[in-house]
């Protein structure tokens, strides 16, 4: 069967192999598999997704076995091609929503932060331009919804560093008063697409112990109170 590797709806994300099983996948041959009926019965759509998180996805004619990929042509039209991609599409898009999890943000410092915040808030990263920006996300309190938190990846240059290489980073609130004591001009920068006299940025690579960035976070969450 002709299978293609899909990266467009899992990408940044990956499975939690219990829900896979929840949803119906079954264990089989160093995968899980799930199999379901398409195009009003008459196509069989069969996924897989591996250890390392790797999906494949592959169609075949119910009747024949014979594997079918018109879907996957970008010139190709009709109604049945029409009705085929668009209930491929919807049970992709329902196993990416009930059997993955985001898993954008992958350096040590960024997931304990992370960690940090679920534990001591309560607040989950949501990502908020799902197709412009999906590595940005934002924090916000639950009883006004005002941010206190952003995540992003930018690349160094954009901190004034000699190196195109991507940085997580973390956007905080900080007091007028206390930003220019923070800012260093090597770790701490003035907010990054944010007011500079109010958000303070961060650099999430390990050149600021993350235990450092603990009481930025809880300055920010208070600053966000309704006044």
């Amino acid at each position: 069967m002709a299978d293609f590797i899909l990266a467009a709806a899992f990408g940044g994300k990956k499975p939690d192999f219990a829900w896979l099983e929840q949803f119906g996948f079954s264990a089989e041959d160093g995968a899980h598999s799930y199999t379901e009926r398409i195009a009003g019965g008459q196509l069989d759509l069969r996924v897989s997704v591996r250890a390392d998180g790797t999906v494949r996805a592959a169609v075949r004619d119910v009747l024949t076995g014979e594997p079918y990929i018109l879907h996957t042509v970008p010139g190709a039209s009709g109604p049945f091609v029409g009705q085929v991609r668009a209930d491929y599409e919807h049970v992709l898009k329902r196993i990416a929503a009930e059997c993955f999890e985001r898993d954008v943000f992958k350096s040590p410092c960024s997931r304990i932060v992370i960690g940090y915040v679920r534990e001591r808030f309560g607040s989950e990263l949501e990502y908020l331009w799902e197709k412009q920006f999906p590595g940005n996300a934002i924090w916000r309190r639950a009883d006004n919804r005002k941010w206190y938190g952003i995540m992003f990846s930018v690349s160094r240059r954009t901190f004034g560093m000699d190196s195109d290489e991507k940085t997580e980073v973390i956007n905080v609130r900080t007091a007028p008063e206390t930003l220019p004591l923070i800012v260093n001009g090597t770790t701490h920068f003035p907010g990054y697409h944010m007011n500079k006299r109010h958000w303070l940025s961060v650099l999430l690579d390990g050149s600021v112990p993350a235990q450092d960035i603990f009481p930025l976070i809880d300055a920010s969450y208070a600053l966000a109170a309704k006044r």
